[in-house]
Order: structure tokens, then sequence, then C-alpha cells
């Protein structure tokens, strides 16, 4: 609540904003691009060896992984196949039980 100080201004908790703002908005920032550190590795523990050089674990967001795919073929041949076997392999592993589909970028 504000209070009226000895110079008669309003003295308000928020009048220093500018001062925690930028630090508040970098953790933010930093939260949302952060990326497990296992999670490369469980990416090429659940997908073929022969895709794991042009695949990429993005980020987890949710219950949504997001694989980056280098090549514009593999990305089809990937979209083709489905990710229910994927999802299925990473639950077993047991290291992001809550990712409940996979979604493929290029």
């Amino acid at each position: 609540m504000a209070r009226k100080t000895k110079k008669n201004k309003l003295e308000t908790p928020w009048s220093n904003i500018g001062d925690v703002l930028p630090s508040v908005l970098s953790s933010i920032v930093k939260k949302k691009n952060a990326r497990p550190k296992n999670l490369d590795s469980v990416l090429r523990g659940v997908i073929d060896q022969k895709y794991v050089k042009y695949t990429k674990a993005m980020k987890v967001e949710g219950d949504t992984l997001y694989v980056k795919v280098l090549s514009s073929a593999l990305y089809s041949e990937l979209v083709m196949m489905g990710t229910d076997d994927l999802v299925s392999k990473i639950q077993q592993l047991g290291s992001f039980p809550s990712i409940k589909r996979v979604v493929y970028r290029r």
C-alpha cells in the first residue's frame, strides 16, 4: 500500500521496479531457453543410430519434445513413421516420463 514520505511524495513498494525488472526478465529467458543436460543422450538412446547425426533434441516444453531435423528427406520419413514408438521408448527410460508428444522441426 502506498504511504506518504517526509517530502510529501507517495512511496510505493514497486518504486524501484526499473532496478529489478532486467534481472527478472533475464531469469525468465534463461529458464525458457534452458535445456535439460541429458536431453541429447536420451534422444540418442531411443532413435536409430543412422538418424543420430541428422537430429538434435532442442527443448522440452510442457509435455512436448521438440527435435530439430537437419535433412528434409529424413524429416518427411520421421513424420510418416509417427512418434508413438519414440514416446514409449523415452517413457521407458524414465528420464522424461512427462513427454507425451514429439514434434519434428526443420
